[in-house]
């Protein structure tokens, strides 16, 4: 729950057009969701939250490719989520 906080206080403080503090809460967030799939590493949510923290941290950065490199590491997590549930699987589109 620590780290969908995280998560969430990233989405207001971007919506409020913080930049750096939703930046430093995504990265607490993608820290706590890497450390849940160290100790679950079949969670498909756990996987799929990552993937969303990810995917949100890929808007704070200011060049090109370090957004890409946020994308394709959401990506990677989505499609985690995808094979360990894949009955879930239209839950993850965006």
């Amino acid at each position: 729950q620590t780290a969908q906080a995280h998560y969430r206080v990233g989405l207001l403080q971007g919506a409020l057009g913080e930049n750096s503090a939703a930046k430093a809460a995504y990265r607490a967030a993608i820290e706590r969701f890497e450390a849940l799939i160290e100790d679950e590493p079949n969670n498909a949510e756990y996987h799929q939250q990552l993937a969303e923290s990810y995917d949100s941290m890929s808007r704070t950065v200011m060049t090109w490719d370090d957004a890409k490199t946020w994308k394709e590491r959401s990506i990677a997590a989505y499609t985690t989520a995808i094979q360990l549930s894949p009955q879930n699987a239209t839950l993850y589109y965006r």
